[in-house]
């Protein structure tokens, strides 16, 4: 029997539930037990639960709703502090001075923040890791009141799952696993693995925007959550794109952002050919083809706003917008 860690899964919406003391305190114990470097334990996990000091920290995730939905937040940090005030004390020079304290401290509390989780979807919980984290660490150092020498290298939400998504893809053994030695890739890149690709993107957005709030050239300087960023996600225009049309899917439940699918809209499939061609229906809207798996289907659509696709398009995208956005 295959053990829980093979039925991991990130959970983005939370029941109210509270998590029993037992039970957290059981996960933090877990996460204690973990490997560290010369048992120094460099790390401290920052433990929220208190509804106001959770609104505060949100806008440091990007206002993600499940850092206010999750009963538990948890700031897992790098912490020389703790050992530098032991040594401190005994009159020792604790040498953190340089870099390979943080990776020490770093592999540590990414060490005991992984027990934590595992122990925690052992006893039924949900999590879901917050890259965020190093991208605000400043604000959330504050907030939190972290002294000199701990740093927020990532943020675990806890709770009871609202939500039962299915398992996300993993690249096969083959591409990670190196026997012996090193084999470099002949294929860099896995171009259809577009849901990495856009998932960076919209981290790079959000914390772009984010950071305007220090910028003094910018109009949102001084403001709590400097730009607001919106994304709005769209499928490719005809359902032929499987992959990438499936990926957008995946991505737009698990940021929980918008998303107009053009290609169960557009009024034709790919199961459907032109009756009196037999070939795809959308090559007579194409400009330029795509060939998938032996059968060529229209790649771009034909410009033009009297053209079929971009006029059908601007309707799907406009009544899916009138549905998500309230009107004012």
């Amino acid at each position: 029997m295959k053990s829980v860690l093979f039925k991991h899964r990130s959970i983005r919406k939370f029941r109210p539930t509270p998590i029993p003391e037992e039970v957290l305190r059981e996960c933090l114990e877990a996460a204690l037990r973990a490997s560290t470097c010369g048992n120094m334990q460099l790390y401290s996990l920052v433990v929220t639960r208190d509804a106001a000091l959770r609104a505060k920290l949100a806008p440091c995730h990007f206002n993600q709703p499940m850092v206010t939905q999750a009963p538990c937040v948890v700031t897992v940090c790098a912490d020389v502090h703790r050992f530098s005030k032991w040594c401190e004390q005994r009159d020792a020079d604790p040498a953190y001075d340089n870099f390979a304290w943080f990776l020490n401290a770093s592999t540590d509390a990414l060490l005991a923040a992984q027990n934590l989780c595992v122990e925690a979807e052992m006893h039924g919980l949900g999590i879901c890791y917050l890259g965020t984290t190093i991208y605000t660490a400043g604000d959330i150092s504050q907030i939190l009141e972290l002294p000199k020498g701990v740093i927020p290298l990532t943020t675990v939400v806890l709770g009871y799952p609202d939500e039962s998504p299915e398992l996300t893809d993993r690249l096969p053994l083959e591409a990670v696993v190196h026997y012996e030695k090193y084999t470099d890739y002949t294929t860099p890149f896995d171009r259809s693995n577009y849901a990495a690709a856009f998932d960076y993107v919209i981290k790079r957005y959000q914390s772009e925007c984010y950071a305007l709030k220090d910028d003094p050239k910018s109009k949102y300087y001084g403001t709590k959550s400097g730009k607001p960023a919106v994304i709005v996600l769209c499928t490719d225009w005809h359902d032929a794109r499987t992959t990438y049309n499936a990926a957008i899917r995946r991505l737009a439940a698990r940021w929980g952002l918008p998303l107009v699918e053009f290609d169960r809209n557009i009024g034709f499939s790919k199961d459907t050919p032109n009756p009196a061609t037999g070939t795809q229906q959308s090559l007579l809207h194409a400009q330029d083809t795509q060939t998938i798996e032996g059968v060529a289907y229209g790649w771009h659509p034909q410009r033009g706003q009297d053209k079929y696709i971009q006029q059908r398009m601007a309707a799907i995208f406009t009544d899916t917008m009138r549905r998500i956005l309230p009107a004012k």
